[in-house]
């Protein structure tokens, strides 16, 4: 994933939260970019690969800690959360280890433990200046998805203006509200009381009528990276128009802004003592339970993308023996190919359609992944690798349409090159050398890679 932001393209129709253009809120909104389709290909419905990801984000006021009950030694009477937080006096002298504790059976939030809980799964709020916090910190991902329950695209066989009609399912439904306010950190708290029983719903319906507004800032630096504004789960309905390209045919489609929250155990300085306090700790039964909290939203925000329908020829020259190799130490794939001949590569200055190649577009697991304006290239190296995790790639080359002034932006593109696949594979000995060469901690129990 990217690790900066991106600027959209084609933004000029999109609508933001509160009705402000998403290109004039000082935010960058993650690359949209789609600029090659043949007239078989279909438009690619997410743009995940290509996301953007925005890490060491600081969690609002706690981090959700999900644990198991280990049945054999849970406790059997009353146990308040401020007992158990009594237990962490020597880490924590100053601050209440956990803050809450939320049954996803009953979704309530107490300050004591259920006595018989229908499953054996709670979550825990652990306090963000607790010693089991240090370093823990949120992943947030976000890109660009056409929603699968309407038919928000289409085709333009001949290029003429049109409007479609376009609904969309937005927000945050009531069945994930708590799902989001707790992996944000942002839910409600409990009062910690030692002789009565509290318990809260951990967000109320009201905090997302009028919009929960979460601030995403870099846990180093303190500063904000940016903010949502997450609103209750409605139903849009309203017309989009479509005259980009003049007569020549092309594809449309209208995408939400998604937004991805996720915690990032992985980084935990101390977390992975919190186990082994829990198992040494007498008629307790918990054990934590690795699985990250991690939650989707589909935003108010949307973008509209037309792309034009390249002409395929055998004509213009493809890539040909495509190769893929993987390289571990820096968990990247390296695509290469020949060379084109000289006499087929577009050199001319002049408003000529000789079918000689401009440039190439990389595709990924069926989507656009790059494109390359200089034809004279033979590699492109893919940095969004997750190990383990087979890719297949192909290229074609285009040709800039030149002689035609009225087709803007228009391509023709060639036959697809030989495809190939790849993936990054380490063994032991090869993740003992990542390591090694490596400044940042790694754990093996960590579920996010």
């Amino acid at each position: 994933p990217k690790s900066t932001n991106l600027k959209s393209t084609n933004l000029s129709n999109s609508v933001g939260s509160g009705g402000s253009p998403v290109g004039n809120t000082g935010y960058l909104e993650p690359e949209l970019n789609i600029p090659a389709l043949g007239h078989q290909d279909p438009i690619p419905m997410s743009t995940y690969e290509n996301r953007t990801t925005f890490r060491n984000i600081e969690p609002e006021r706690f981090i959700p800690v999900n644990v198991t009950i280990e049945y054999s030694e849970f406790y059997k009477n009353d146990l308040w959360l401020s007992s158990l937080n009594q237990m962490f006096d020597e880490v924590d002298p100053d601050v209440d280890t956990f803050t809450g504790i939320f049954n996803p059976d009953t979704g309530e939030l107490t300050n004591y433990f259920p006595i018989k809980p229908a499953s054996n799964k709670l979550i825990l709020y652990l306090n963000k200046h607790s010693y089991f916090a240090e370093g823990l910190t949120l992943d947030v991902e976000e890109w660009w998805a056409s929603d699968p329950k309407y038919a928000n695209t289409g085709y333009s066989r001949t290029g003429e203006t049109h409007s479609w009609g376009i609904q969309r399912d937005t927000g945050v439904t009531d069945s994930i509200q708590n799902e989001l306010a707790i992996t944000h950190g942002t839910g409600r708290e409990v009062a910690l009381s030692l002789t009565t029983k509290y318990k809260i719903l951990p967000v109320l319906e009201a905090e997302f009528q009028s919009g929960l507004k979460i601030n995403f800032n870099d846990s180093t630096t303190e500063s904000n990276v940016f903010s949502r504004t997450f609103y209750t789960a409605q139903h849009d309905k309203f017309d989009v128009t479509f005259d980009q390209y003049k007569g020549a045919p092309y594809k449309w489609a209208v995408y939400d802004l998604m937004t991805r929250t996720k915690v990032n155990y992985s980084r935990g300085i101390h977390f992975s003592e919190l186990d082994d306090y829990f198992r040494n700790i007498k008629n307790v039964g918990l054990a934590l339970d690795m699985s990250s909290n991690k939650v989707t939203i589909r935003n108010k925000q949307y973008a509209t993308m037309a792309v034009p329908i390249y002409e395929e020829t055998d004509a213009i020259q493809e890539p040909t023996n495509l190769t893929a190799t993987q390289d571990f130490q820096n968990i990247t794939i390296t695509l290469n190919w020949d060379a084109v001949p000289a006499e087929k590569i577009d050199t001319s200055e002049t408003p000529i359609n000789d079918d000689t190649v401009a440039g190439y577009f990389v595709y990924k697991n069926g989507n656009l992944a790059a494109t390359i304006h200089n034809p004279n290239r033979t590699s492109w190296v893919d940095y969004n690798v997750k190990p383990g995790v087979t890719n297949t790639y192909y290229l074609r080359s285009f040709s800039n349409y030149k002689h035609t002034t009225h087709l803007y932006n228009y391509k023709k593109i060639s036959l697809q090159s030989n495809v190939v696949t790849q993936k990054v594979e380490l063994d032991d000995a090869q993740f003992s050398q990542l390591v090694v060469g490596c400044s940042i901690p790694f754990t093996l129990t960590d579920n996010q890679m």
